[in-house]
């Protein structure tokens, strides 16, 4: 690595120079002195434990000698230990780690704008921050530069496939921070935006965007959504998060509306803080608080003997709370769950999903769900849980089924919620005593085949598809992408040989994606009568 320091922060300090980070930050600095405080950066940098350096050179050459095009450094970091891991030299070429040894930074060259260096300098270390936040463990791409003479030659995408091998033979994220030139290249490989971009400098004009490449175990959940227990530091924010995601619910308005908010996240806090044990988070990529999240536990009447409601008689009530209509609220509640005791004398009770407005309809509180039937699967037990109208349509496309009449209170009844339970299928068949009574709905498989020239235009049609579908409550799958038709055509152009420039050659790509819906005959045309983009044709098909 010694030998190859020079050549390799030249390349480091040439393929940058033309950056607008590089000019604002060492545009005065003279081109021979920031070389050797480049090299002696780049030797300093290589002292912090187990990071890797790769190194680029030319196919079949790769003595300690062979000229190198480009390198790649990153970290394995451990958030929990602090510091990148051990073990994160896998596959290093030409570098011997110390772990007694650490980074050294010289002092910048002379002419270096040394407050422009010190807030990007923070700003990167905000960002791994924040990858901290989101996963304990990861590896860091930290510099990927290929010399100015060897770029578009396949020397960055090689080091890049290289450093996202590592990662996926470890099973583990990677985060990278891009700048918007190099953005393509990185999601190539399955990088995404980890939040949005951020930027400092003179008018913002040093740009980076976070992202993240999810790990290899991670392919079968494609938003990235990780559900995990909550701490004492999430209850505020999920307390927050709940009452944003029921404002526009009957009960929340009618109760505590004239509430502050303020004073309502404090007091729901309390509630979540003294049953912390049985509440999960949903966390997204690049989102600081959680997006969703739920609050279930498994009931076992011979252990347990009535659990108390959310607001006890005997605790004092927020002011501008409608008491009276709040233990009407709970003296209902209490009899819905008592019947759940009638019939299991064991099940899972799910009392709370609630998924932030922003993220609604999208997929985060099907996840959410889906997390609390594979812990009531394991133990094979039943589900439970009250639904209001809006939640309903959710929790029927999992097999849940109202057992018993919807109750209410309030004035007028507009209170109400639906006593259900998944069917037979997926939870422990002695639900099936409630379910006999319930009418099937003839629902039939409708089969969308979307095909197109123009990706942009094809892809905002199974949007609204989709979308128009969810609206409906419908179960939805894809859209699934098809392999791209391509058409080649040959055409002669000059009568003349003139070498490559007798013929045309042109490409035609036919893009396709499949939808798969189940609905009612009478939903279909409902469905697909939209105004459909310029170029995109349908093809709907029946298939029962």
């Amino acid at each position: 690595m010694h030998d190859d320091a020079e050549a390799l922060a030249k390349i480091r300090r040439e393929a940058f120079a033309g950056t607008v980070i590089s000019q604002l930050i060492s545009g005065n600095v003279d081109p021979i002195q920031g070389l050797q405080v480049g090299t002696r950066t780049l030797l300093g940098m290589l002292r912090k434990p187990n990071r890797t350096l790769r190194k680029a050179v030319v196919e079949g050459d790769e003595s300690s000698r062979a000229t190198p095009l480009g390198m790649s450094i990153f970290d394995l970091v451990d958030a929990a230990a602090g510091a990148p891991a051990k073990g994160a030299a896998h596959g290093a070429v030409e570098v011997e780690s110390d772990d007694s040894s650490v980074e050294e930074r010289p002092e910048p060259a002379p002419g270096t704008d040394l407050d422009r260096l010190h807030e990007f300098v923070a700003m990167l270390e905000g960002m791994l921050e924040q990858y901290k936040q989101y996963d304990s463990r990861f590896y860091n791409l930290t510099n990927l530069v290929v010399s100015p003479t060897a770029q578009r030659a396949g020397a960055g995408s090689a080091l890049l496939r290289d450093f996202v091998a590592v990662a996926d033979a470890a099973d583990l994220p990677c985060y990278l921070e891009s700048t918007p030139t190099a953005e393509a290249l990185y999601r190539r490989v399955g990088f995404v935006d980890f939040g949005g971009r951020v930027s400092c400098g003179p008018g913002g004009a040093m740009v980076l965007q976070p992202m993240r490449r999810p790990a290899k175990s991670e392919s079968a959940n494609p938003l990235g959504l990780r559900i995990v227990p909550a701490k004492d530091a999430d209850i505020i924010a999920l307390a927050h998060m709940h009452n944003a995601s029921f404002a526009d619910d009957a009960f929340m308005r009618l109760i505590w509306g004239r509430t502050t908010c303020d004073d309502f996240d404090r007091e729901l806090a309390k509630d979540f803080s003294r049953r912390r044990a049985h509440v999960q988070k949903g966390i997204a990529p690049g989102v600081r608080d959680p997006v969703g999240m739920t609050l279930a536990y498994r009931v076992d009447t011979a252990a347990e003997r009535g659990r108390n409601g959310i607001a006890p008689e005997e605790e004092e009530h927020l002011p501008g709370t409608n008491v009276g209509l709040l233990k009407e609220f709970m003296a209902m509640l209490d009899r819905v769950r008592a019947a759940y005791r009638e019939r299991d004398s064991r099940f899972y009770h799910l009392e709370i999903l609630a998924v932030h407005p922003d993220f609604q309809r999208k997929g985060f509180g099907q996840a959410l769900l889906e997390s609390v039937l594979l812990a009531a699967d394991r133990d094979n037990l039943p589900v439970y849980l009250e639904a209001s109208a809006m939640g309903a349509g959710l929790y029927r496309k999992h097999g849940f089924v109202e057992c018993a009449a919807r109750a209410s209170c309030g004035p007028d009844g507009v209170i109400s919620t639906r006593q259900i339970q998944p069917t037979m299928s997926q939870v422990a068949k002695d639900t099936a005593k409630d379910l006999s009574s319930v009418p099937a709905t003839k629902n039939h498989k409708i089969r969308i085949t979307l095909t197109s020239r123009n990706v942009k235009n094809l892809e905002k049609v199974c949007g609204d598809l989709v979308n128009r579908s969810k609206d409906k409550d419908l179960r939805v799958k894809g859209p699934v992408r098809l392999p791209t038709k391509r058409l080649h055509i040959v055409t002669r152009k000059t009568p003349c040989g003139e070498g490559s420039k007798t013929w045309d050659h042109l490409e035609m790509k036919i893009h396709k994606r499949l939808i798969d819906i189940e609905s009612p005959a009478e939903v279909v045309k409902q469905i697909t009568s939209m105004s459909i983009e310029s170029g995109v044709e349908v093809e709907v098909t029946i298939q029962n």
